[in-house]
């Protein structure tokens, strides 16, 4: 009993415990939880203490609590940024899938561009699974978690390069695992503004536009607006603007609001006339409905370019 006592984590409740229990032992009543307060700890030495003590998926929930919200450089000016970047160096090394996954997730979240090149070699791994492993559906030695995740880090890392670029290409053209494809394609959502017009990936991109995975489809319909040098890389939107999956109408708002932005499609195109023909509601709101908000968006950009020119002419 007392070793149980002494196994709780919280020191006001573990002299509680113990305390209760002698009481009990001499016949008398249990002590009132409110008289005894809980410490304060002031020395922050203490936190690296506290974090070692940690399973490798509470090191991930308590970076995910303190980066929520803030801006990625912020992590830097964090007492123990360089040990939670140790830790995941630890994990990345374990021979448990599960745990170096969390390990390449750490490394986007603590900002580590110097582990850079490891994630780009896992995401672009294609080191067949032994063939034990193939027969219950493992196609590389580095699960499509990793590789998926391995991207996401790379693109919260934010450096575009060429041997980015082609680690997108191959996720693109070639990987298996639909995650791996939704992610490639939210990196160039991402990274848009600075891999600038991309016939290659555009390429890639409208490839994937008949995948079976309406994920996949909807996220490569926005990246095509964000690389596409024109906008007939989408086709006839038609198919999209008419689709009955509401996220499909979304992504294809999106993309055409970054033709627009981009200077790719003037707000007088005959695309953006068309899509007075699109349904604007969807099954989900936050706590509008996001489609039709992306839709009145387009809207003020083209009533904008039209309050310009009607200036011009009337200064």
């Amino acid at each position: 009993m007392a070793g149980a006592a002494f196994g709780l984590t919280n020191t006001y409740r573990r002299e509680i415990f113990a305390e209760s229990v002698k009481a009990e032992l001499r016949g008398e009543r249990l002590p009132r939880q409110a008289k005894i307060k809980a410490p304060v700890v002031k020395d922050r030495d203490l936190e690296p203490a506290r974090l070692s003590n940690l399973s490798p998926a509470g090191v991930l929930a308590y970076v995910h609590q303190i980066t929520e919200g803030k801006q990625q450089h912020w992590i830097d000016s964090q007492p123990n940024v360089e040990l939670l970047r140790y830790f995941a160096d630890g994990y990345l090394v374990s021979p448990r899938w599960q745990i170096r996954n969390i390990g390449v997730k750490l490394i986007g979240l603590t900002d580590n561009r110097y582990r850079r090149k490891l994630l780009l070699a896992l995401a672009g791994d294609r080191t067949p699974a032994p063939v034990w492993k193939r027969m219950i559906w493992k196609d590389f030695r580095q699960v499509g978690f990793i590789r998926r995740n391995a991207l996401e880090a790379l693109a919260r890392l934010g450096t575009w390069d060429e041997e980015l670029r082609q680690v997108l290409l191959c996720a693109l053209k070639e990987d298996p695992y639909y995650e791996v494809r939704v992610q490639a394609a939210r990196a160039i959502i991402r990274l848009g503004d600075r891999i600038g017009s991309c016939a290659e990936l555009a390429e890639a991109l409208k490839a994937n536009l008949k995948h079976g995975s309406p994920e996949v489809r909807w996220c490569c319909i926005e990246a095509l607006g964000a690389v596409a040098p024109e906008a007939g890389y989408l086709g006839n939107i038609d198919n999209f603007m008419l689709h009955p999956n509401w996220r499909i109408r979304q992504a294809l708002l999106n993309a055409l609001r970054r033709f627009v932005e981009r200077g790719v499609i003037t707000t007088d195109n005959p695309l953006l006339k068309r899509l007075e023909n699109l349904i604007p509601t969807c099954t989900d709101f936050i706590p509008t409905f996001p489609l039709k908000r992306t839709l009145n968006r387009l809207y003020d950009l083209r009533q904008g370019k039209a309050g310009e020119e009607s200036g011009r002419k009337n200064p």
